[in-house]
C-alpha cells in the first residue's frame, strides 16, 4: 500500500545484516565487501545491510505489549484508581541487561584511558632514574602494558558503541511505530490536544532525544567517576599544590550552569519557533495553489520570515551562550595547568618530565568531561521532557470504530440511542488579536438561534463550556436500504457521519454499528500511490471485481485516457486528478471493500450531471442495492429514489421518514424543496437521454486529464552522487561572508601552532629545570610567564575561532532559509504537484537545522581536531625522526582511508536523507487520513506498511554508524603500533625523558585524533549535503515569471471593464505532445456572466489556470482590457482577479483572517460580506465572533461553510473579474440561490466566469461556453444553445432529467426577456 515496493524489492539483494561470530562482531568484517564496493561506485539503498531480524519494527513492537494491556484497562475505566500506566519498566526489561553490560564495559574502557598516564609516568621515571616507581619494573612489560591499554580501550569502545547502537535504534523504532499507531486511534479530544503538527514534532524531535539518551545517560555517573580518578592521580603528583584546580573548578561550576540555563531557555524558544514554522510551512504548501491564484506569495513569505526571525533571535542567544561555555571549558584545563605548575614550580626546584607530561594528559582529560557533564545533564533533562510528552500522548484517550457482527435478521445497520456528541477545538496559539476585535465585539446582532456545527469557542481566552452539537440523538439506519441525510449548510450532516465512526466526543448514549463499514468523504482522502493501490486499500486484487467497480463508478473512460491506466500515480492528495475523479476513486475504494454499510458524503456533488446520474443509478442504487447506504446530498432530485430520509437542522433530527410522506407534510423537507422541482421521469425519456450521453461520451477525448496526471506524477527525489561539488562550499562561505571564514581559518592555524609551542615549551622547561640551566637569556622564574603567555594566545584563538564560525554560519543559515523559501514560492505549480510535502518539509526542517546547529560546529571541530592531529604528529616526530617511517605509512594510509571513508559516508549520508522522506511523507499522509483509515478499519494494514518504511529508513542510518566503526577500529589498531614503537624506543633508546614525554603524549593524541579527523572531515562534507540540497531550492528550481514589472498598469487603472479577449490560445503541458487547449479564440464582454461547461477533461480548469498563468500559454494571447497578461507581472495579474475554487482552502487563524487575509478591510465590510452569503447569523452567534478560531484546513467548518467563506472574501475584494470553479458544489439549494443572487447583485459590474456542473446555476448567465477536448464547440446564450437539437449543452441539460431541463429552459428564456 505505501509507495515502498521498489524498496522492498531491493531488500532481497541486501547483504548480510550482522556479525556471525565474535571476531566479525568486533572488527565488523562483515561490512568489508560493501565498503570496498562503496569506494568503486556510489552506494545504493540495495547495498545497505538489512536491519537485524531482532531489531525490525515488527520484532521490537513487542516491547509495548505489556503497556498496551495496562492501557486498555486504564482507558476502559477498570483501573482508574491506579496511576496512568507507563512503559519505562517494559523497556527496561527488554534493554536493561544489555544496557548494564555495556555500561560496565564502558567503565573498564574509561579506567584504562584514565590510568594510562600512570604508566606513562612510570616509563619516564624509568628513563630518568632506571626505577619506574611502579609495580611493573621490566621495560618491556611497561611498553607492552602501555600499548595494551590503548589497544584494549579501542576494542572495548567498539563493542560498547555497537551494543548501545542497537538499543538506541530499537527504542527509536518502537517509539515511532507506537506513536504512529496511536495517532490513528486518537479520540476527538485527544486529536485536538495532539495536533498533526505536534505528533510529527514528537516523531522528528522527541523520539530522537529519548533514543539518544539511551547511550548517554550513564555518562552522568561515569564522568564524575572519571573525574574522581583523574583528581586522585593529580593529587598523587602535586599533593597540596593542586589547590588551584579546586578554585578553577568551583568557578566553572558556578558559571557553567548559568550558561547552560540560558542556552536551554533559548533552545526551547528556538524549538518552539521551529514547531510554529513547520506548521505554517505545511499550511503554505498544502494551500500553495490558492496562494498562487491569489498572488499572496509575498504576504506568506513575510509571515514566514517573521516566524523565522523569532528562531534566529533565539539562535543568536544560543550561540552566545555556547561561546561563553566553550570559553569556560577551554579555560578550565589551561587555568588549572598554569595555576598548578606555578604553585608547584615555586615549591620545587625541578619540574620533572615524569610530573609534567602525565599531568598534561590528566588536565586534558578533564577538558572533555567538564564540557560533556553539563551537556549530558541538559540532554537528560530534555529527554525526560520528551519522554513525558510521549507518555502523555500514549495514555491519551482513544476512539476506535468497533463494529458488531451483523445478524441475518437484524433490522438496523446503525443504532444511535440517546447520544450526545460534541466537537473539540484546539487552542489556536497563532491567532493574533487585532485592534479590530473591539469593533467586532461592539457590533451585535440578534439571531434567533445558535448554529453550532463543528465549532467551539477558542481556548485562547478562558475556555467556556462548549455546547454539544447533537443532544439526545436517536437514529436507526435500516439494513439494506438507501437512507438520505439532508439539511442546510452547517446543519450537521457531515458531523453525523463523524459521530457514527467515533470522530466526535460522545458525552452520553451509545452507537452500535453492525457489520463492516466504508466511508466516502466529501473531500476525498487519497494516498500518493497509483489508482490500483488506492482502490485496493490493502486488499487482494480481483480482476473481475475491479472491472465491475470501475464500471459502476464511471471510471472506464478516465482510465482509457490516463497514461498508465490503473498504474497511474495520483500524486499527493490526488493532485493529478480532477475533483470529480477523486470523488469517484474514493467511491471505488469503498465499493471494492465490499462492506456492509456505506457512508457516502455527497460523492456526486463534484460530478457532471450525466456522470453523477450514472454513479447514482449504476453504483449507489444499482451495484450497492443489497447494501446499507447512508447518503448525504444536496441533490434533492434523487430523494424520490431513496428508501428513508433524515432531515437535520442545527444538530437535531427534525424529520425522518419516506420521501413521499415528508414531501407532503409541509415540514422541513418541503421547505428545502421549495426551490427544487421533483418529477419521476418517463422510462423512454431516460433511455433517450442515456443514448445521447453515450454517443457524446464516445467522441470525448480526455486530453486535459491525461496531460495533468502525467505531469503530476511524483518525481524521484533528486540525489547528487560523488563528492559534494566545490561550488556548494563556495556558495555557503560566500553567503556567510569571506572575511569571517578567512579569520576562522587564520585563528584555527594559530590555535594549532601555539598548541604545539605550549607542549614544546613545557619540554624545554622540564629539561632546563632538571639540568639546572636556562635558555634564551631567561631567568628560572620567567619560564612560567612565557608558558602563560603562549597559553593565553592559544586560549584566545579558540573563542575567536568559534565566534567567526558561528557568525558565518548564522548569516549563511539566515540567507539559505530565505533563499530556499523564495525559491519555493517562485516555483511553478507543476513543481509542487510532483513533490510530496514531506519531501519539501524534510529539506526545510532537517537541512535547515543542519545549517543552524551543526555546520558551524562541524567546521569548528574539523579545524580543532586536525590541528590536534598535526600537533600530535609534530610531537611524535620531534621525539624521534624514526617516527617518520610510520608517518610515511600513515600518510598513505590516511589518504586512502580518507578517500574510502568519504566515498562511503557521503553516499550513505545521502541515502539517510533520502530514506527519511518516504517515511515522513507516509506518516504525515496517513495522519491526515485517520477518518478514512478508521472507517475502513485498516489501521493495522497501514501500521504494517509504516514498519516496512521504518526498517528501510533505518538501514542506511545504522550502516552509516557501523561503517564509521569499521574504519575507526582499523585505524586505531594501526596507530596503537606507533605507541608500541615509541614506548620501546623510549625505554631502550637512551633518549631524553622530556623529549620522549612529548613524543608519547603526541602518540596518544594521534590514536585519539586520527579517526576523529576522518570523521569530522567526512561529516562536514556529509552535512554539506544539506547545503547542496538547499542550494537547489535557492538557485536551481524552475521559476515562474516575475511577480511585478516596471511597466505594470496601476491598480486604479486596470482592469477597468473586465473585458477578456482570448486569441488563438494553445496550452500544453511540458511532458506531452498533445495540447490541452487548442487554437481557442473567444471574447468575454465586460461585466458579462459566462458559464463554462464541458465533460471531464474538456479543458475547463486548464483554461482558468491559463487565465491566472498557473500554466503558461504555448501560443496565442489572453488580453484583459486590452493588456496582454503575458506582458505583466504575475502578482499584478493574480491579485486583481479573484477565484472561488471547487475545494475551498482556509488557513489556521480566525474568521477575520480567512476572509481578509492581508488585513485590508474594515469589520463593517466583513460583516456585510457575511450577510450577503448567509453566514452573518452563524458568525455573530460564535462567542468570539470574527475572532472565532478556524482550525487547520477549516476543519471546524463544514465544506459548504468554507465555500461561503471564500465567497465572502471575494465579495470584500470587489474584483472586476471573478472565476468560480464549481463554487456551489458543496452547498444546498438555498445557499446556491444566495450565491446566484450575489452574482446578479453584488457582482453586477464584475465579469464572472463560472465552471459549473449544476447547469441550473448558470441558466441565467449571459452566455455559455462549451468546451470539448480543448476546443470551443458552442458559445451563445443559454436560450440559444437549448434550441440546438444536437447541441452539447442541450445534451448536458437533458441529462439532468426532463423536469429539470424544463426548469433550466424556463430560466434561460426569462433571462433573455
Amino acid at each position: 500500500m505505501p509507495k515502498a515496493d521498489h524498496l522492498v524489492e531491493q531488500t532481497k539483494r541486501a547483504p548480510i545484516s550482522e556479525a556471525t561470530d565474535p571476531l566479525s562482531f568486533v572488527t565488523l568484517s562483515w561490512l568489508t565487501d560493501m565498503v570496498k564496493e562503496g569506494t568503486r561506485r556510489p552506494l545504493l539503498q540495495s547495498d545497505m545491510p538489512e536491519v537485524p531480524r531482532s531489531s525490525t519494527s515488527a520484532a521490537v513492537a513487542a516491547f509495548m505489549d505489556p503497556f498496551q494491556s495496562k492501557l486498555k484497562l486504564y482507558l476502559a475505566g477498570q483501573d482508574q484508581s491506579a496511576k496512568k500506566p507507563t512503559f519505562f519498566s517494559d523497556f527496561w526489561k527488554r534493554i536493561g541487561p544489555t544496557w548494564t553490560v555495556s555500561v560496565l564495559l564502558d567503565v573498564v574502557a574509561t579506567f584504562l584511558q584514565t590510568t594510562q598516564p600512570v604508566v606513562l609516568a612510570a616509563i619516564l621515571n624509568h628513563i630518568m632514574t632506571g626505577d619506574s616507581q611502579f609495580f611493573i619494573t621490566s621495560p618491556a612489560a611497561l611498553a607492552t602494558t602501555f600499548f595494551l591499554m590503548t589497544f584494549l580501550s579501542v576494542i572495548f569502545k567498539q563493542i560498547i558503541e555497537q551494543m548501545f547502537r542497537k538499543m538506541r535504534f530499537n527504542v527509536r523504532t518502537v517509539l515511532m511505530t507506537s506513536i504512529y499507531a496511536k495517532a490513528l486511534k486518537l479520540s476527538n479530544a485527544s486529536s485536538m490536544e495532539f495536533s498533526k503538527g505536534r505528533v510529527l514534532q514528537m516523531i522528528n524531535v522527541d523520539i530522537e532525544q529519548v533514543s539518544d539518551i539511551v547511550e548517554r545517560a550513564h555518562l552522568a555517573i561515569l564522568i564524575p567517576i572519571q573525574l574522581a580518578f583523574t583528581f586522585y592521580y593529580l593529587v598523587k603528583l602535586f599533593g597540596r599544590d593542586l589547590y588551584p584546580v579546586g578554585i578553577v573548578a568551583a568557578i566553572f561550576f558556578v558559571f557553567a550552569p548559568v550558561m547552560l540555563l540560558v542556552f536551554g531557555k533559548f533552545q526551547t524558544v528556538y524549538l518552539a519557533g521551529g514547531d510554529k514554522r513547520v506548521r505554517y510551512l505545511r499550511e503554505i504548501l498544502e494551500g500553495m495553489r490558492m496562494i498562487k491564484l491569489r498572488g499572496q506569495e509575498a504576504f506568506f513569505s513575510k509571515n514566514m520570515a517573521d516566524i523565522r526571525a523569532t528562531q534566529l533571535r533565539a539562535m543568536r542567544v544560543m550561540y552566545i551562550a555556547i561561546l561563553f561555555f566553550i570559553f569556560f571549558v577551554i579555560a578550565v584545563p589551561y587555568a588549572m595547568i598554569i595555576g598548578t605548575f606555578t604553585v608547584y614550580s615555586l615549591s620545587h626546584e625541578i619540574l620533572s618530565p615524569a610530573v609534567i607530561f602525565p599531568a598534561i594528559t590528566y588536565f586534558m582529560n578533564i577538558f572533555q568531561p567538564f564540557q560533556a557533564l553539563p551537556q549530558i545533564c541538559t540532554m537528560i533533562g530534555m529527554a525526560v521532557i520528551s519522554w513525558n510528552r510521549i507518555r502523555a500522548f500514549m495514555v491519551s484517550s482513544e476512539s476506535e470504530l468497533v463494529t458488531e457482527e451483523a445478524s441475518e435478521n437484524a433490522l438496523h445497520a446503525i443504532e444511535i440511542r440517546n447520544a450526545t456528541f460534541k466537537w473539540e477545538v484546539a487552542a489556536d496559539e497563532n491567532v493574533d488579536k487585532s485592534d479590530k476585535s473591539s469593533e467586532s465585539n461592539g457590533k451585535k446582532s440578534e439571531p434567533e438561534e445558535i448554529s453550532q456545527d463543528k465549532t467551539e469557542e477558542s481556548s485562547s481566552t478562558a475556555a467556556a463550556e462548549v455546547e454539544p452539537l447533537f443532544k439526545n440523538l436517536n437514529v436507526n439506519i435500516p439494513v439494506g436500504k438507501l437512507t438520505a441525510v439532508v439539511g442546510t449548510v452547517g446543519s450537521g450532516k457531515s458531523s453525523f457521519f463523524s459521530a457514527c465512526i467515533g470522530e466526535m466526543t460522545c458525552l452520553e448514549g451509545e452507537v452500535k454499528i453492525f457489520g463492516s463499514m466504508a466511508l466516502c468523504q466529501q473531500q476525498p482522502w487519497l494516498m500518493s500511490l497509483n489508482l490500483r493501490e488506492n482502490i485496493l486499500f490493502g486488499r487482494e486484487f480481483d480482476r473481475k471485481k475491479m472491472d465491475e467497480t470501475i464500471r459502476v463508478c464511471g471510471l472506464e473512460v478516465d482510465l482509457e485516457q490516463l497514461p498508465q491506466g490503473l498504474d497511474t500515480e495520483v500524486g499527493e492528495k490526488g493532485i493529478s486528478l480532477s475533483g470529480g475523479q477523486k470523488a469517484r476513486v474514493a467511491l471505488a475504494r469503498a465499493v471494492y471493500s465490499n462492506a456492509d454499510t456505506y457512508l457516502l458524503d455527497d460523492p456526486i456533488a463534484a460530478l457532471d450531471a450525466h456522470v453523477g446520474k450514472h454513479v447514482f443509478e449504476e453504483c449507489i442504487v444499482g451495484a450497492l442495492n443489497s447494501k446499507t447506504r447512508v447518503l448525504i446530498t444536496h441533490h434533492l432530485h434523487v430523494l424520490s429514489q431513496v428508501d428513508h430520509v433524515i432531515v437535520l437542522d442545527h444538530g437535531k433530527v427534525v424529520e425522518q421518514g419516506s420521501f413521499a410522506d415528508l414531501a407532503n407534510a409541509n415540514g422541513a423537507l418541503s421547505e428545502l424543496l421549495k426551490h427544487h422541482t421533483q418529477e419521476k421521469e418517463q422510462e423512454e425519456e431516460e433511455d433517450k437521454t442515456t443514448e445521447k450521453k453515450k454517443a457524446i461520451v464516445k467522441k470525448k477525448v480526455s486530453v486535459e486529464n491525461e496531460e495533468k496526471s502525467a505531469a503530476a506524477l511524483i518525481a524521484e527525489e533528486d540525489r547528487q552522487t560523488g563528492a559534494v561539488a566545490s561550488k556548494f562550499f563556495f556558495n555557503y562561505f560566500r553567503a556567510g561572508g569571506y572575511l569571517p571564514f578567512a579569520l576562522f581559518l587564520f585563528f584555527g592555524l594559530m590555535y594549532a601552532v601555539f598548541n604545539f609551542f605550549t607542549n614544546l615549551w613545557l619540554s624545554y622547561w622540564s629539561y632546563d629545570s632538571t639540568v639546572g640551566q636556562t635558555r634564551f637569556g631567561l631567568r628560572p622564574n620567567d619560564y612560567i610567564l612565557v608558558y602563560a603567555g603562549i597559553v593565553a594566545v592559544n586560549f584566545a584563538c579558540a573563542p575567536l575561532m568559534t565566534g567567526c564560525a558561528q557568525y558565518s554560519s548564522y548569516i549563511a543559515a539566515k540567507k539559505y532559509h530565505a533563499g530556499a523559501l523564495d525559491g519555493l514560492l517562485s516555483a511553478p505549480m507543476s513543481f509542487f504537484e510532483s513533490q510530496p510535502i514531506g519531501r519539501i518539509l524534510n529539506r526545510l526542517t532537517k537541512d535547515i537545522e543542519a545549517l543552524d546547529l551543526m555546520l558551524w560546529n562541524d567546521s569548528l571541530n574539523c579545524i580543532v581536531v586536525n590541528a590536534m592531529l598535526i600537533v600530535g604528529i609534530a610531537q611524535a616526530v620531534y621525539g624521534t625522526l624514526w617516527t617518520l617511517i610510520f608517518l610515511a605509512f600513515m600518510t598513505v594510509l590516511y589518504y586512502y582511508m580518507l578517500r574510502m571513508y568519504r566515498a562511503n559516508m557521503r553516499e550513505i549520508k545521502r541515502l539517510v536523507a533520502g530514506a527519511k522522506s518516504p517515511l515522513n511523507a507516509y506518516i504525515s499522509e496517513c495522519i491526515g487520513g485517520t477518518s478514512t483509515i478508521r472507517a475502513f478499519q485498516s489501521a493495522q494494514v497501514t501500521v504494517e506498511k509504516q514498519r516496512i518504511l521504518m526498517d528501510e529508513s533505518i538501514r542506511p542510518a545504522w550502516t552509516q554508524e557501523n561503517v564509521a566503526n569499521w574504519f575507526q577500529i582499523r585505524l586505531q589498531l594501526f596507530l596503537s603500533l606507533i605507541v608500541l614503537f615509541l614506548s620501546f624506543f623510549a625505554l631502550y633508546g637512551n633518549q631524553d625523558a622530556g623529549v620522549m614525554g612529548l613524543a608519547l603524549t603526541g602518540a596518544i593524541s594521534l590514536t585519539e585524533m586520527f579517526m576523529p579527523s576522518l570523521i569530522v572531515i567526512s561529516r562536514t562534507e556529509a552535512n554539506f549535503v544539506a547545503v547542496e540540497r538547499l542550494d537547489l531550492y535557492c538557485n536551481d528550481l524552475p521559476k515562474e515569471a516575475p511577480a511585478q514589472l516596471d511597466t505594470d498598469p496601476s491598480s486604479a487603472s486596470w482592469p477597468s471593464e473586465g473585458r477578456i479577449a482570448i486569441s488563438h490560445l494553445e496550452v500544453k503541458y511540458a511532458s506531452k505532445a498533445e495540447s490541452v487547449i487548442k487554437d481557442l479564440t473567444v471574447e468575454f464582454r465586460g461585466s458579462e456572466k459566462v458559464g463554462v461547461v464541458g465533460r471531464t477533461g474538456s479543458g475547463k480548469s486548464t483554461l482558468m489556470t491559463a487565465l491566472f498563468r498557473i500554466v503558461e500559454a504555448k501560443n496565442g494571447t489572453i488580453a484583459i482590457d486590452g493588456v496582454d497578461i503575458s506582458k505583466i507581472g504575475l502578482h499584478t495579474l493574480r491579485s486583481r482577479l479573484q477565484i472561488i475554487p471547487q475545494e475551498p482552502v482556509l488557513f489556521t487563524g480566525t474568521m477575520r483572517t480567512n476572509i481578509d487575509i492581508e488585513g485590508s478591510f474594515s469589520d463593517q465590510q466583513i460583516w456585510e460580506a457575511l450577510e450577503l452569503v448567509g453566514m452573518k447569523e452563524y458568525v455573530s452567534e460564535l462567542p468570539e465572533k470574527l475572532d472565532a478560531p478556524v482550525s487547520e484546513h477549516g476543519e471546524n467548518l463544514s465544506v459548504g461553510q468554507r465555500q461561503l467563506m471564500m465567497l465572502a472574501s471575494a465579495i470584500c475584494h470587489r474584483p472586476k473579474i471573478l472565476v468560480m470553479d464549481e463554487a456551489s458544489s458543496s452547498v444546498d439549494q438555498a445557499a446556491d440561490l444566495l450565491i446566484q443572487a450575489s452574482i446578479r447583485t453584488h457582482f453586477k459590474d464584475t465579469t464572472v466566469i463560472s465552471i459549473a456542473h449544476r447547469v441550473n446555476s448558470i441558466a441565467d448567465f449571459d452566455r455559455i461556453m462549451v468546451l470539448d477536448a480543448g476546443s470551443l464547440v458552442e458559445f451563445d446564450t443559454p436560450a440559444a444553445l437549448l434550441e440546438r437539437p444536437d447541441g452539447v449543452f442541450k445534451s448536458l441539460v437533458d441529462a439532468t432529467g426532463a423536469a429539470n431541463a424544463a426548469i433550466v429552459a424556463d430560466i434561460a428564456r426569462r433571462h433573455v426577456n
